[in-house]
């Protein structure tokens, strides 16, 4: 179950995605930091670092990776996890434990004793049965010197201790498993014990026991389940009275009682007063020393005030990225195999709107009058100009050429009569169609060729016509682009899913998979009408009859991808990297400046795989100085007078890595270590 906490996690060097991502299950929270150590080679992959941000979105766990170390950000900002930059300390891998040092022995006895003590404080009966403990198969205890039980003086110059509830057979048997305790820990650590003093007899070699051998009485089995830890009066009390009591048994012979020995307050009393003590001096210390620091800070540093120019961004167009064959492995390149297939699709067309198309020009006869006494010749060719209901010119072409003789005149007593030329002149329309019919005497202009334009209503030429026909039009089904548009859409639709299913197959039958952005034509290119050819038979204009008003267009084309390993993401990951390595290897970007690349898009022409894109501000870098700028400004400033670091800062305004400056009033020679410098950046 998910709670809505925050957990900590802490990458290991030898850690993967999977074990770090079952570690972060366990948490149960629905937030965790992963605090990952320089060097964790999980975390240093795009790869592995987008695979722990796919399972954390598939559990539903928010992830922050928190770390010093620049290629594990790298990677989790590609990746598009949260993070947190460790800065002024470096994020170590724990070292080992030291109880790892240990014998397997000594762990398993000392383990033992937490569990004996734990006992004690529950109020257990750890003592319920007297059979001995059971020594786990495969596992020694290493013997140890047998506590010593002795007789002691003790002289106290204060007031008695008060009476405690517990016997001296409980007390005595407590003193003892600390004495038991203190030997066990002198000989995990080594260190020796404390110095006895020489005695008038020889002792005899002290055997060695293990806890097991130690033997309870009935009575402190019974006590032993009823009291707990026993307190320092307790103890003082048992070693007044020791020197009043027998040994105790136990499985080593009882020492001379000769000697006195001086007690010592009990480690449960002193140790965490101590412990408590030292943390409190050290608290107090780290704050002395963080003020001092704040301070000396505060009034040795100067501040100075730098603007930045804007940072512009610069286009990539058609930026070539090599192809490297699928089983290598490089960043400057992407992993992927070039297919292609030729497809065509073939699609019948109907022209189901007929238009009238002119079949027969308009013919008849006019005549021409001459009132001149001169015969006038009107050659073959020459226009006859009507003009229609809208007053469109509709032109006629003489067939023949005809000669219209001189007007004559008679006299008839008082009388004189004028009797005109005249002369019948054939005519034809210049364009068929029923447009070309005309009503009678709408003839009004004669334009002989190579010669002037003749008005028809007066002067010495007029003209007499009736109404000229025979212009006709007949409904036919003609081929047009609008026909064509109508079937092309479909068809260009067909052929880019027909050529991706083939090149699907393709990439199939290698093992690999289609990147489908990577497929040329592109839809977009189809869409304008290019990438791909187009046959419309009959051609467009041809007349068709009425009973089959049928045509077939086909389109084909040339059809190219790449064949990847992996999914689409992979390989816009490939591509980024492959992208940002061919700008660095150009110079046209350069690492620790606070700019990075952009990808807009990409195409694939069917030999090279190019890319768009740019290199603008970097979003990682914030209100950030870059390193390198940074950098240069505390060089130009650093440990120099007023003037030469006007001047060094001057240089940067030239350069355009800075559009400004402004220096502190009153500081004619700058300090020379960095943390006495603050930039200031707008």
């Amino acid at each position: 179950m998910i709670t809505d906490e925050t957990a900590l996690v802490f990458a290991l060097p030898d850690d993967t995605a999977e074990s770090l991502m079952k570690r972060v299950r366990a948490t149960h929270a629905a937030n965790v930091q992963i605090l990952a150590p320089e060097g964790t080679v999980a975390l240093q992959r795009v790869a592995d670092t987008d695979m722990l941000r796919d399972l954390a979105q598939a559990a539903g766990i928010g992830l922050t990776i928190i770390s010093s170390d620049p290629q594990i950000l790298k990677a989790a900002r590609q990746s598009r996890l949260a993070t947190i930059e460790v800065t002024g300390a470096h994020v170590q891998p724990p070292p080992p434990s030291p109880a790892e040092d240990l014998p397997a022995e000594d762990l398993e006895f000392l383990a033992a004793l937490d569990e004996l003590t734990a006992g004690g404080s529950r109020n257990i009966d750890l003592f319920a049965s007297s059979t001995p403990p059971t020594k786990p198969a495969g596992a020694e205890t290493r013997p140890v010197a047998a506590p010593e039980t002795r007789p002691v003086s003790l002289t106290s110059e204060g007031p008695a201790a008060a009476p405690s509830a517990m016997g001296d057979d409980d007390l005595e048997f407590f003193d003892a498993l600390d004495d038991l305790s203190a030997a066990f820990e002198q000989e995990r650590t080594g260190t020796p014990p404390p110095p006895i003093p020489a005695t008038s007899r020889a002792r005899e070699p002290l055997s060695r026991i293990r806890p097991e051998d130690i033997q309870l009485s009935d009575e402190e089995i019974a006590h032993a389940s009823q009291i707990g830890q026993r307190s320092s009066a307790d103890r003082t009390q048992r070693t007044t009275a020791a020197t009043q009591r027998e040994p105790r048994r136990m499985a080593t012979p009882t020492p001379s009682s000769g000697r006195t020995a001086t007690p010592s307050p009990s480690r449960r009393t002193i140790a965490p007063l101590e412990s408590r003590l030292f943390r409190v001096l050290l608290g107090i210390l780290i704050v002395i020393v963080v003020l001092a620091g704040i301070l000396l800070v505060v009034t040795q540093s100067v501040t100075i005030v730098v603007r930045l120019p804007v940072q512009a961004e610069t286009p990539i167009v058609g930026l070539a990225i090599p192809l490297v064959p699928v089983t290598a492995t490089t960043s400057g390149a992407v992993a992927a195999e070039p297919i292609e297939t030729t497809v065509a699709i073939s699609i019948r067309g109907e022209v189901t709107e007929g238009v009238l198309t002119p079949i027969s020009s308009a013919a008849g006869t006019v005549t021409l009058l001459n009132l001149n006494a001169q015969p006038i010749t009107i050659p073959a060719g020459s226009e006859f100009v009507a003009f229609g209901s809208k007053n469109q010119p509709i032109p006629f072409i003489s067939t023949t050429d005809v000669t219209i003789p001189g007007a004559t005149t008679t006299r008839s007593g008082n009388q004189i009569i004028t009797t005109l030329g005249e002369a019948s002149v054939p005519i034809e329309a210049r364009s068929p169609g029923s447009a070309s019919n005309i009503a009678a005497n709408t003839i009004r202009e004669l334009r002989i060729p190579g010669g002037p334009t003749i008005d028809l209503t007066s002067g010495v030429l007029t003209i007499r016509h009736d109404a000229i026909g025979g212009g006709t039009d007949e409904e036919v089904r003609v081929i047009k682009e609008s026909d064509v548009r109508r079937y092309l859409a479909q068809a260009l639709t067909d052929l880019d899913q027909e050529a991706r299913r083939q090149l699907d197959g393709l990439a199939i039958a290698r093992n690999l998979q289609l990147e489908p952005t990577t497929v040329s034509p592109s839809r977009a290119e189809l869409e304008q009408l290019a990438g791909f050819e187009l046959i419309v038979d009959p051609p467009v204009g041809t007349s068709l009859p009425r009973d089959n008003p049928f045509f077939t267009i086909t389109v084909q084309s040339r059809y190219s991808g790449l064949a990847v390993r992996s999914a689409t993401t992979s390989f816009q990951r490939q591509l980024a990297d492959a992208f940002n390595a061919q700008l660095i290897q150009n110079a046209q970007l350069r690492p620790g400046t606070c700019r990075a690349a952009f990808i807009q898009g990409w195409r694939w022409d069917g030999t090279t795989l190019r890319v768009d894109g740019g290199i603008g501000p970097d979003p990682a870098c914030g209100n950030e100085l870059d390193p390198a700028t940074k950098a240069a400004i505390q060089n130009a400033v650093l440990g120099r007078t007023r003037a030469e670091a006007e001047a060094a800062l001057r240089e940067l305004v030239a350069s355009g890595r800075l559009a400004g400056f402004e220096l502190p009033d009153g500081v004619e020679r700058f300090p020379g270590w960095s943390w006495q410098l603050r930039i200031r950046h707008e």
